[in-house]
């Protein structure tokens, strides 16, 4: 298994600055013109190969570069992505790729990689980070509310990364409100400070006590070359570091089973299962437009699973809030979500409606809330807060299936 922290210090190191490769041929231009006219017209398929040559140059288009074009179609399309926002986003992947991670470990975050320009050093940061967290049983809102904030009060990669990987030390995965808060105890320059004194302050920040064998520093905590014991009463234990992706895998198990057994169960004759159309209407409408942002829960900006959580724990619908954790991977509980809907239907008014823009339809990727038999609303992040057909041949082709939070619908 590869490992997690020694990958970012190493490919940081080795191609960010040696990387070379030989210039794409026009055959392999071609190539990737032939796999993009798939979704885009002639002149954007033109457009974004070009544009892909260019963010890649010396080492140009080869045969990785246009996979990772193939397998970002089904995102561009649900996403809406122009010409340049899906170059950009075939781009950052292909650096990515370099440093040895999958296109399914780097997907989630291509609505980030697609609307911003990001240092190849900054990308790779990002999904390490976004991996350690989810390693260690963080939701996926919490993930991206944690990137968001880090990219809002520019961080540095370096207190990004300590930061997530004190994070992954606390005993139960933390909480949207304490990310928040420890997103605001986190030195922005990580880099200007000792790698000790990164560390501690990160640690510190996370509420986790730490004592490390021989030096503590994060150069050695990032390269897993020590093993830190963790001191905390409810959870004595070491963590070896040299096996990072494993240590935090088998680490965390156990509390994951406990924080999934914990889930409440659904009281069927709660009065907020009782829906109206007209109500849900009334609360969505307000949303319609608002633009999107990873990990936004606000009408500054918003993702797509943060507004159906939004939507459903209005008061004026009020489904409980703990029911509707903020991430698309954590909403398939049955005892939480109700009944499952077929990938046909039939659909109803107040439904969760699941998508994968991933390869295979391995994962769910997008969420939205139907409105009606054939409409459904959701975040896109280039159109933001919108209504589409649910039978819209490309939704339809991606949908997997639904679940049926309200029991009783009515006018």
């Amino acid at each position: 298994m590869k490992r997690l922290a020694l990958l970012l210090a190493a490919s940081m190191l080795v191609y960010f600055s040696t990387a070379q490769a030989a210039p794409s041929s026009m055959a392999m231009s071609e190539k990737m013109r032939t796999v993009l006219k798939k979704k885009f017209s002639t002149v954007d398929a033109l457009r974004i190969s070009k544009d892909v040559e260019k963010r890649l140059a010396p080492s140009g288009i080869d045969d990785t570069t246009i996979d990772i074009a193939d397998k970002i179609l089904p995102w561009a399309e649900f996403e809406k992505l122009d010409a340049k926002e899906t170059a950009r986003a075939i781009a950052t992947i292909r650096g990515i790729a370099d440093s040895g991670l999958s296109f399914e470990s780097a997907e989630e975050l291509i609505p980030v990689y697609a609307h911003k320009e990001l240092s190849k050093e900054r990308a790779l940061t990002m999904v390490l980070t976004n991996n350690t967290l989810a390693q260690s049983g963080y939701l996926e809102g919490n993930r991206a509310r944690y990137i968001d904030l880090a990219e809002e009060k520019s961080l540095d990669n370096s207190s990004l990364y300590a930061g997530a990987s004190a994070l992954a030390l606390k005993p139960r995965a933390a909480m949207r409100e304490e990310i928040e808060q420890f997103a605001d105890k986190l030195p922005i320059d990580g880099k200007s400070l000792s790698k000790r004194e990164l560390a501690q302050r990160s640690f510190a920040a996370a509420g986790v006590q730490v004592k490390a064998r021989d030096r503590a520093s994060l150069e050695d905590f990032l390269t897993a070359i020590e093993t830190l014991e963790v001191a905390d009463p409810d959870q004595q234990k070491q963590i070896n570091w040299e096996n990072l992706e494993q240590g935090l895998l088998e680490g965390r198990k156990k509390v994951q089973v406990e924080i999934e057994t914990e889930e409440p169960e659904i009281d069927p004759n709660k009065p907020w299962k009782v829906l109206s159309r007209k109500t849900l209407n009334h609360v969505i409408q307000p949303w319609v437009g608002t633009p999107y942002r990873y990990g936004g829960m606000s009408k500054n900006g918003i993702d797509c699973s943060g507004f159906t959580k939004q939507v459903l724990t209005d008061l004026k619908i009020g489904v409980p809030d703990e029911l509707m954790p903020h991430g698309n991977q954590d909403r398939v509980s049955p005892s939480v979500y109700g009944s499952k809907v077929p990938h046909d239907g039939p659909w109803q008014a107040g439904d969760l409606v699941f998508y994968s823009a991933s390869p295979g339809q391995s994962k769910i990727t997008h969420v939205g809330i139907v409105f009606s038999s054939d409409e459904f609303f959701h975040a896109s992040s280039s159109r933001g807060v919108v209504k589409d057909k649910l039978n819209k041949d490309y939704y339809k082709s991606r949908r997997l299936h639904g679940r049926r939070v309200f029991t009783e619908l009515q006018p």
